[in-house]
Protein backbone atom coordinates (compact mmCIF):
# COMPACT_ATOMS: atom_id res chain seq x y z
CA UNK A 1 0.00 0.00 0.00
CA UNK A 2 1.32 4.11 -0.38
CA UNK A 3 1.41 5.08 3.01
CA UNK A 4 3.28 1.57 3.87
CA UNK A 5 5.65 2.20 1.42
CA UNK A 6 6.03 6.19 2.46
CA UNK A 7 6.73 5.13 5.74
CA UNK A 8 9.37 3.09 4.79
CA UNK A 9 10.70 5.53 2.34
CA UNK A 10 10.79 8.53 4.19
CA UNK A 11 13.11 7.64 6.25
CA UNK A 12 15.77 8.33 3.37
CA UNK A 13 14.11 12.39 3.72
CA UNK A 14 13.68 12.73 7.48
CA UNK A 15 14.28 16.60 7.38
CA UNK A 16 14.57 16.61 11.67
CA UNK A 17 14.32 13.71 14.25
CA UNK A 18 10.77 13.94 15.44
CA UNK A 19 8.86 11.08 17.64
CA UNK A 20 5.65 10.84 15.60
CA UNK A 21 4.12 8.74 18.41
CA UNK A 22 4.35 12.23 20.34
CA UNK A 23 0.85 13.60 20.75
CA UNK A 24 1.72 17.28 19.21
CA UNK A 25 -1.65 18.95 18.74
CA UNK A 26 -1.41 20.52 15.52
CA UNK A 27 -4.92 23.10 15.92
CA UNK A 28 -5.82 26.88 15.11
CA UNK A 29 -5.43 28.99 17.94
CA UNK A 30 -9.35 30.02 19.38
CA UNK A 31 -11.11 31.34 16.19
CA UNK A 32 -13.59 34.57 16.98
CA UNK A 33 -17.30 32.68 16.80
CA UNK A 34 -18.32 35.98 14.73
CA UNK A 35 -21.74 36.46 12.64
CA UNK A 36 -21.70 36.76 8.94
CA UNK A 37 -18.87 34.77 8.46
CA UNK A 38 -19.28 33.53 5.52
CA UNK A 39 -18.87 36.91 3.97
CA UNK A 40 -14.92 37.01 5.59
CA UNK A 41 -13.29 33.60 4.37
CA UNK A 42 -10.00 34.37 4.81
CA UNK A 43 -10.17 34.18 8.61
CA UNK A 44 -10.95 30.47 8.09
CA UNK A 45 -6.95 30.25 6.98
CA UNK A 46 -5.47 28.84 10.34
CA UNK A 47 -8.75 26.30 10.77
CA UNK A 48 -8.27 25.11 7.52
CA UNK A 49 -4.06 25.18 7.55
CA UNK A 50 -4.51 23.12 10.15
CA UNK A 51 -6.77 20.14 9.05
CA UNK A 52 -4.53 20.10 5.49
CA UNK A 53 -1.49 19.91 8.03
CA UNK A 54 -2.97 17.14 9.89
CA UNK A 55 -3.65 15.45 7.36
CA UNK A 56 -0.67 15.48 6.01
CA UNK A 57 0.91 14.32 8.93
CA UNK A 58 -1.54 11.36 9.49
CA UNK A 59 -0.35 9.68 6.18
CA UNK A 60 3.32 10.04 7.13
CA UNK A 61 2.30 7.97 10.51
CA UNK A 62 2.45 10.69 13.03
CA UNK A 63 0.04 10.28 15.96
CA UNK A 64 -2.77 13.16 15.43
CA UNK A 65 -5.46 14.38 17.58
CA UNK A 66 -7.88 17.28 15.71
CA UNK A 67 -9.33 19.56 18.99
CA UNK A 68 -11.03 22.55 17.19
CA UNK A 69 -10.85 26.09 19.84
CA UNK A 70 -13.18 28.50 19.95
CA UNK A 71 -13.90 32.24 21.41
CA UNK A 72 -17.04 32.75 22.08
CA UNK A 73 -16.40 35.51 24.77
CA UNK A 74 -15.64 39.12 23.19
CA UNK A 75 -17.63 42.12 22.90
CA UNK A 76 -17.85 41.86 19.10
CA UNK A 77 -19.74 38.88 19.41
CA UNK A 78 -22.25 40.38 22.38
CA UNK A 79 -23.07 43.37 19.92
CA UNK A 80 -23.87 40.88 17.05
CA UNK A 81 -26.01 39.41 19.28
CA UNK A 82 -27.99 42.28 20.58
CA UNK A 83 -28.01 43.70 16.66
CA UNK A 84 -29.38 40.20 15.09
CA UNK A 85 -32.96 39.67 15.03
CA UNK A 86 -33.32 36.46 13.20
CA UNK A 87 -32.68 34.31 16.43
CA UNK A 88 -34.79 35.84 19.03
CA UNK A 89 -35.87 34.35 22.30
CA UNK A 90 -32.65 32.40 22.53
CA UNK A 91 -29.72 33.12 24.96
CA UNK A 92 -26.43 34.11 24.31
CA UNK A 93 -24.86 30.76 24.86
CA UNK A 94 -27.29 29.12 22.57
CA UNK A 95 -26.62 32.30 19.48
CA UNK A 96 -22.79 30.92 19.63
CA UNK A 97 -23.77 27.45 19.68
CA UNK A 98 -25.85 27.88 16.37
CA UNK A 99 -23.59 30.22 14.64
CA UNK A 100 -20.60 27.04 15.41
CA UNK A 101 -23.12 25.07 14.03
CA UNK A 102 -23.31 27.13 10.55
CA UNK A 103 -19.38 26.90 10.12
CA UNK A 104 -19.30 23.34 10.60
CA UNK A 105 -22.38 22.62 7.50
CA UNK A 106 -20.22 25.07 5.72
CA UNK A 107 -16.78 23.39 6.46
CA UNK A 108 -18.54 19.82 5.59
CA UNK A 109 -19.86 21.38 2.64
CA UNK A 110 -16.35 21.84 1.62
CA UNK A 111 -14.81 18.17 1.69
CA UNK A 112 -13.04 18.81 5.26
CA UNK A 113 -13.26 15.29 7.57
CA UNK A 114 -14.70 16.40 10.36
CA UNK A 115 -14.56 12.87 11.84
CA UNK A 116 -13.18 12.44 15.69
CA UNK A 117 -12.89 16.17 15.85
CA UNK A 118 -13.25 17.65 19.36
CA UNK A 119 -14.87 21.03 20.02
CA UNK A 120 -13.30 23.27 22.81
CA UNK A 121 -15.52 26.66 23.42
CA UNK A 122 -14.16 29.15 26.22
CA UNK A 123 -17.66 29.41 27.06
CA UNK A 124 -18.33 25.48 28.17
CA UNK A 125 -18.94 24.94 31.27
CA UNK A 126 -16.18 22.60 31.47
CA UNK A 127 -13.88 25.54 30.38
CA UNK A 128 -14.97 28.13 32.95
CA UNK A 129 -14.74 25.86 35.27
CA UNK A 130 -11.25 25.31 34.80
CA UNK A 131 -10.44 28.67 34.64
CA UNK A 132 -11.71 29.45 37.39
CA UNK A 133 -10.00 27.19 39.60
CA UNK A 134 -6.72 28.14 37.25
CA UNK A 135 -7.38 31.98 38.09
CA UNK A 136 -7.42 31.02 41.63
CA UNK A 137 -4.07 28.74 41.35
CA UNK A 138 -2.25 32.18 39.44
CA UNK A 139 -3.33 34.44 42.28
CA UNK A 140 -2.16 32.01 44.88
CA UNK A 141 1.13 32.42 43.29
CA UNK A 142 1.20 36.36 42.59
CA UNK A 143 0.95 35.85 38.91
CA UNK A 144 -2.15 37.45 39.20
CA UNK A 145 -2.35 40.30 41.93
CA UNK A 146 -4.56 43.29 42.92
CA UNK A 147 -3.24 46.98 43.15
CA UNK A 148 -4.55 50.28 42.60
CA UNK A 149 -3.62 52.16 39.65
CA UNK A 150 -4.66 55.11 37.35
CA UNK A 151 -7.44 53.60 34.91
CA UNK A 152 -9.53 55.17 32.24
CA UNK A 153 -13.10 54.62 33.47
CA UNK A 154 -16.21 55.47 31.39
CA UNK A 155 -18.10 58.05 33.12
CA UNK A 156 -21.41 56.39 32.04
CA UNK A 157 -21.75 53.54 33.50
CA UNK A 158 -18.60 52.53 35.11
CA UNK A 159 -16.78 50.75 33.56
CA UNK A 160 -13.05 50.61 33.56
CA UNK A 161 -12.01 50.53 30.14
CA UNK A 162 -8.03 50.76 30.46
CA UNK A 163 -5.32 51.62 31.92
CA UNK A 164 -3.98 55.42 31.96
CA UNK A 165 -1.39 54.37 29.65
CA UNK A 166 -3.64 53.35 27.26
CA UNK A 167 -4.82 55.36 23.72
CA UNK A 168 -8.50 53.83 24.36
CA UNK A 169 -11.33 56.31 23.61
CA UNK A 170 -14.32 54.47 24.10
CA UNK A 171 -16.24 52.22 26.12
CA UNK A 172 -16.22 48.54 25.06
CA UNK A 173 -19.38 48.17 27.15
CA UNK A 174 -21.38 50.67 26.39
CA UNK A 175 -19.53 52.65 23.52
CA UNK A 176 -20.13 55.71 25.60
CA UNK A 177 -17.06 58.29 24.55
CA UNK A 178 -17.37 59.93 28.15
CA UNK A 179 -14.14 58.83 29.58
CA UNK A 180 -12.47 59.90 32.68
CA UNK A 181 -8.85 59.06 34.80
CA UNK A 182 -9.82 57.72 37.81
CA UNK A 183 -7.59 55.64 40.68
CA UNK A 184 -9.06 51.89 40.90
CA UNK A 185 -8.20 48.50 42.22
CA UNK A 186 -8.28 45.76 39.93
CA UNK A 187 -6.58 42.95 38.44
CA UNK A 188 -3.35 42.77 36.76
CA UNK A 189 -0.82 40.76 35.56
CA UNK A 190 2.95 41.66 34.87
CA UNK A 191 4.66 41.45 31.53
CA UNK A 192 7.71 43.29 32.10
CA UNK A 193 10.14 40.06 32.53
CA UNK A 194 8.64 39.00 28.93
CA UNK A 195 11.62 36.89 27.71
CA UNK A 196 10.95 38.27 23.72
CA UNK A 197 13.65 35.72 22.56
CA UNK A 198 12.50 32.68 24.34
CA UNK A 199 8.91 33.32 22.53
CA UNK A 200 10.48 34.19 18.80
CA UNK A 201 12.55 30.94 19.40
CA UNK A 202 9.38 29.20 20.11
CA UNK A 203 7.60 30.49 16.23
CA UNK A 204 8.25 27.19 14.21
CA UNK A 205 6.99 29.21 10.67
CA UNK A 206 7.82 31.63 9.62
CA UNK A 207 11.21 31.53 10.06
CA UNK A 208 11.74 35.40 9.46
CA UNK A 209 10.17 36.81 12.78
CA UNK A 210 11.65 40.51 12.88
CA UNK A 211 8.00 41.39 13.06
CA UNK A 212 7.17 39.86 16.15
CA UNK A 213 10.08 41.58 18.66
CA UNK A 214 7.89 44.70 17.01
CA UNK A 215 4.93 43.37 18.61
CA UNK A 216 5.96 42.41 21.56
CA UNK A 217 7.65 45.62 22.25
CA UNK A 218 4.08 47.65 22.35
CA UNK A 219 2.97 45.22 25.24
CA UNK A 220 2.65 47.85 28.34
CA UNK A 221 4.86 46.63 31.21
CA UNK A 222 1.58 45.71 33.47
CA UNK A 223 -1.79 44.82 31.54
CA UNK A 224 -5.19 44.60 33.39
CA UNK A 225 -7.16 41.75 33.19
CA UNK A 226 -11.20 42.29 34.02
CA UNK A 227 -13.50 43.36 31.69
CA UNK A 228 -17.36 45.10 32.42
CA UNK A 229 -19.37 42.43 30.24
CA UNK A 230 -22.73 40.30 30.60
CA UNK A 231 -21.28 37.87 28.96
CA UNK A 232 -17.92 36.77 29.68
CA UNK A 233 -15.61 34.27 32.19
CA UNK A 234 -16.32 34.86 35.87
CA UNK A 235 -13.13 35.46 37.76
CA UNK A 236 -14.43 34.28 41.01
CA UNK A 237 -12.32 36.32 43.37
CA UNK A 238 -14.69 38.99 46.20
CA UNK A 239 -15.49 42.33 45.12
CA UNK A 240 -15.22 41.35 41.21
CA UNK A 241 -18.50 40.06 40.97
CA UNK A 242 -19.83 42.12 38.08
CA UNK A 243 -16.54 41.98 36.02
CA UNK A 244 -15.13 39.02 34.01
CA UNK A 245 -11.90 38.26 32.58
CA UNK A 246 -10.55 39.91 29.67
CA UNK A 247 -11.20 36.86 26.68
CA UNK A 248 -7.51 37.39 25.63
CA UNK A 249 -6.43 36.09 28.69
CA UNK A 250 -8.81 32.70 28.81
CA UNK A 251 -8.04 32.08 25.39
CA UNK A 252 -3.71 32.03 26.92
CA UNK A 253 -5.10 29.61 28.86
CA UNK A 254 -6.55 27.63 26.56
CA UNK A 255 -3.02 25.67 25.41
CA UNK A 256 -2.70 24.45 29.16
CA UNK A 257 -6.13 23.16 29.37
CA UNK A 258 -6.50 21.43 26.37
CA UNK A 259 -2.84 19.49 27.19
CA UNK A 260 -3.60 18.60 30.34
CA UNK A 261 -7.09 17.53 29.79
CA UNK A 262 -7.03 15.84 26.72
CA UNK A 263 -3.41 14.25 27.98
CA UNK A 264 -0.71 16.28 25.38
CA UNK A 265 2.86 16.27 25.24
CA UNK A 266 2.89 19.96 23.49
CA UNK A 267 0.42 22.15 21.06
CA UNK A 268 1.48 23.99 17.87
CA UNK A 269 -1.02 26.33 17.53
CA UNK A 270 -1.46 27.96 14.10
CA UNK A 271 -2.74 32.27 13.97
CA UNK A 272 -2.50 34.66 11.86
CA UNK A 273 0.74 36.86 12.45
CA UNK A 274 -1.32 39.84 13.74
CA UNK A 275 -2.70 38.83 16.16
CA UNK A 276 0.62 36.99 17.85
CA UNK A 277 0.69 39.84 20.39
CA UNK A 278 -2.84 39.17 21.84
CA UNK A 279 -2.34 35.64 23.23
CA UNK A 280 1.40 34.31 22.72
CA UNK A 281 3.07 36.69 25.51
CA UNK A 282 0.38 35.80 28.01
CA UNK A 283 0.60 31.93 27.04
CA UNK A 284 4.31 32.29 27.91
CA UNK A 285 3.78 34.27 31.46
CA UNK A 286 0.40 32.20 33.11
CA UNK A 287 1.38 28.82 31.24
CA UNK A 288 5.58 28.83 31.65
CA UNK A 289 6.16 25.37 31.68
CA UNK A 290 3.78 24.00 28.71
CA UNK A 291 5.41 22.64 25.16
CA UNK A 292 4.01 25.59 23.28
CA UNK A 293 5.25 26.62 19.88
CA UNK A 294 3.56 28.61 16.95
CA UNK A 295 2.92 28.62 13.17
CA UNK A 296 1.90 32.63 11.92
CA UNK A 297 0.04 33.14 8.94
CA UNK A 298 0.23 36.13 7.07
CA UNK A 299 -2.91 37.34 5.43
CA UNK A 300 -4.66 36.84 2.55
CA UNK A 301 -7.38 40.14 0.84
CA UNK A 302 -9.91 40.99 2.98
CA UNK A 303 -13.78 39.91 2.09
CA UNK A 304 -13.60 36.66 0.31
CA UNK A 305 -17.27 35.61 0.25
CA UNK A 306 -18.88 32.70 -0.84
CA UNK A 307 -18.80 34.21 -4.54
CA UNK A 308 -15.24 34.46 -4.13
CA UNK A 309 -14.81 30.87 -3.17
CA UNK A 310 -16.34 29.87 -6.14
CA UNK A 311 -14.26 31.37 -8.15
CA UNK A 312 -11.24 30.37 -6.30
CA UNK A 313 -12.38 27.12 -6.28
CA UNK A 314 -12.53 24.72 -3.29
CA UNK A 315 -9.76 22.78 -3.35
CA UNK A 316 -7.58 25.61 -3.92
CA UNK A 317 -8.83 27.47 -0.98
CA UNK A 318 -9.72 25.17 1.37
CA UNK A 319 -6.08 22.53 0.65
CA UNK A 320 -3.33 24.22 -1.34
CA UNK A 321 -3.96 28.10 0.11
CA UNK A 322 -3.77 27.68 3.22
CA UNK A 323 -0.22 25.43 2.69
CA UNK A 324 0.85 28.07 0.88
CA UNK A 325 0.13 30.85 3.62
CA UNK A 326 2.23 29.20 6.60
CA UNK A 327 5.36 29.80 4.95
CA UNK A 328 5.01 34.01 4.29
CA UNK A 329 6.42 36.34 6.40
CA UNK A 330 3.85 39.10 4.32
CA UNK A 331 0.24 39.24 3.23
CA UNK A 332 -0.67 38.24 -0.66
CA UNK A 333 -2.27 40.94 -2.44
CA UNK A 334 -5.63 40.30 -5.06
CA UNK A 335 -2.71 40.19 -7.94
CA UNK A 336 -0.59 37.79 -5.97
CA UNK A 337 -3.56 35.54 -5.11
CA UNK A 338 -4.69 35.10 -8.74
CA UNK A 339 -1.26 33.83 -9.46
CA UNK A 340 -1.25 31.39 -6.74
CA UNK A 341 -4.29 30.41 -8.00
CA UNK A 342 -3.02 30.39 -11.42
CA UNK A 343 -0.17 28.17 -10.70
CA UNK A 344 -2.36 25.46 -8.78
CA UNK A 345 -4.68 25.20 -10.94
CA UNK A 346 -2.09 23.91 -13.69
CA UNK A 347 -0.99 21.66 -11.14
CA UNK A 348 -4.34 20.34 -11.01
CA UNK A 349 -4.61 19.96 -14.36
CA UNK A 350 -1.52 17.72 -14.79
CA UNK A 351 -2.78 15.31 -12.18
CA UNK A 352 -5.74 15.08 -13.42
CA UNK A 353 -4.77 14.03 -17.00
CA UNK A 354 -2.35 11.51 -15.02
CA UNK A 355 -5.40 10.22 -13.63
CA UNK A 356 -7.57 10.23 -17.06
CA UNK A 357 -4.25 8.31 -19.07
CA UNK A 358 -4.03 5.74 -16.10
CA UNK A 359 -7.79 4.91 -15.88
CA UNK A 360 -7.81 5.02 -19.76
CA UNK A 361 -5.06 1.95 -19.92
CA UNK A 362 -6.04 -1.27 -20.05
CA UNK A 363 -2.81 -2.77 -20.97
CA UNK A 364 -1.04 -4.65 -18.19
CA UNK A 365 2.33 -2.99 -16.32
CA UNK A 366 5.13 -2.78 -17.98
CA UNK A 367 8.01 -3.66 -15.65
CA UNK A 368 10.38 -1.33 -17.82
CA UNK A 369 7.94 1.69 -16.88
CA UNK A 370 8.97 2.72 -13.55
CA UNK A 371 7.92 5.50 -11.67
CA UNK A 372 10.35 7.91 -9.16
CA UNK A 373 8.79 9.44 -6.08
CA UNK A 374 11.98 10.20 -4.34
CA UNK A 375 10.53 13.32 -4.51
CA UNK A 376 6.92 13.24 -3.69
CA UNK A 377 7.82 11.26 -0.60
CA UNK A 378 10.48 14.02 0.43
CA UNK A 379 7.59 16.74 -0.49
CA UNK A 380 4.94 14.72 1.84
CA UNK A 381 7.88 14.57 4.74
CA UNK A 382 8.97 18.23 4.33
CA UNK A 383 5.40 19.45 5.33
CA UNK A 384 5.16 17.49 7.92
CA UNK A 385 8.14 19.10 9.65
CA UNK A 386 6.74 22.26 8.57
CA UNK A 387 9.12 23.15 5.68
CA UNK A 388 6.05 23.70 3.76
CA UNK A 389 8.02 25.60 0.90
CA UNK A 390 10.38 22.99 0.14
CA UNK A 391 7.70 20.70 0.15
CA UNK A 392 5.26 22.85 -1.76
CA UNK A 393 8.29 22.42 -4.33
CA UNK A 394 9.06 18.94 -4.77
CA UNK A 395 5.53 18.80 -5.24
CA UNK A 396 6.18 20.28 -9.01
CA UNK A 397 8.86 18.82 -9.35
CA UNK A 398 6.90 15.90 -8.98
CA UNK A 399 4.16 16.85 -11.25
CA UNK A 400 6.10 18.76 -13.88
CA UNK A 401 8.86 16.09 -13.72
CA UNK A 402 7.86 12.81 -13.38
CA UNK A 403 4.43 12.94 -14.42
CA UNK A 404 4.72 15.36 -17.14
CA UNK A 405 7.45 13.39 -18.29
CA UNK A 406 7.55 10.36 -17.98
CA UNK A 407 4.71 9.27 -17.07
CA UNK A 408 1.98 10.65 -19.54
CA UNK A 409 4.27 10.45 -22.47
CA UNK A 410 4.95 6.53 -22.09
CA UNK A 411 1.16 6.17 -21.09
CA UNK A 412 0.76 7.40 -24.72
CA UNK A 413 3.04 6.09 -26.50
CA UNK A 414 1.65 2.87 -25.56
CA UNK A 415 3.46 1.64 -22.82
CA UNK A 416 1.21 0.54 -21.05
CA UNK A 417 0.33 1.27 -17.13
CA UNK A 418 3.41 1.99 -14.90
CA UNK A 419 4.77 -0.71 -13.32
CA UNK A 420 4.54 1.03 -9.80
CA UNK A 421 1.17 -0.71 -8.94
CA UNK A 422 1.32 2.23 -5.97
CA UNK A 423 1.35 5.00 -8.74
CA UNK A 424 -2.36 5.37 -9.49
CA UNK A 425 -2.73 5.81 -5.40
CA UNK A 426 -0.18 8.18 -5.14
CA UNK A 427 -1.49 10.53 -8.07
CA UNK A 428 -4.89 10.45 -6.20
CA UNK A 429 -2.60 11.37 -3.12
CA UNK A 430 -1.13 14.36 -4.88
CA UNK A 431 -4.87 15.59 -5.99
CA UNK A 432 -5.85 15.66 -2.21
CA UNK A 433 -2.67 17.93 -1.17
CA UNK A 434 -3.73 20.02 -4.45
Amino acid sequence: MLINYIKVAYHEYMIESMNKNTRDLIASAPNQNRDKFDNRLERLTPLLASYALNEIRASMGYTTTKIDMWNCFGSHMDREYLSQSQLDGIDRKEYSTKLLYEKYKFLENLGVDLSNTIVVRDDDTSTTEWTLSKIQDLLGQGVIYEDADSVISCANCGNIVASAASNASVCGYCQSDNLKIDKRKTLFIDTINLNIEEIRGKVVLPRKTRFLKGQLFTIPSRVMITRKRDYGQPIGISGYEDFVLDPKIGLSLMPEMVIEQYDLDSITQIQGAATAQNTIPYTAILSPDISARYVLTSNLPCNIDKARLDDLGTDFFAKYLPLFMLDRARNIDEVQLENVRKEHSKTKRKIDNAIDYINSSSSLNSEEFLVDTSNLVRALGRIANYFVREGIMDIRKFVYGEVSRNIIPKIKSGFGRPADDNLEEIVYLLRGVL
